[in-house]
């Protein structure tokens, strides 16, 4: 499994969300039908609307997005910076991930999480 986490320093989180939602990506969790978020405990917090959910992000926490009931993505924003975790993801995986980013014209960096800010 891959530690890598994808930083778009280019764009806002706001953005970010468009951008995966056009490649396929929901805030909406397809097993719990909830949108859900992580704050700073680690705890999950249930989120009523994708405006509060952009706003939990802009205010430091992480969310999952999902594509279908098999993929879902860590999203969250250090240091102004949105990101993507690519933790529990194989290497396969990641590699399909940043070309679809590459391919919907994302201007983003990988790091290892370790080296990543924040």
């Amino acid at each position: 499994m891959t530690k890598n986490v994808a930083s778009f320093a280019k764009i806002s989180v706001g953005e970010l969300i468009q951008a995966l939602e056009l490649l396929g990506f929901s805030l909406l969790n397809p097993h719990l039908n909830n949108i859900a978020g992580w704050n700073e405990y680690g705890e999950e917090v249930t989120l009523l609307s994708e405006s509060e959910a952009r706003e939990f992000l802009i205010e430091g926490r992480g969310m999952t997005v999902w594509r279908g009931r098999e993929t879902d993505l860590f999203v969250s924003v250090a240091h102004g910076v949105p990101r993507i975790s690519f933790r529990g993801h194989t290497e396969q995986e990641e590699i399909e991930l940043v070309e679809e980013f590459s391919k919907a014209k994302l201007a983003f960096s990988v790091d290892h999480e370790d080296e990543a800010h924040g």
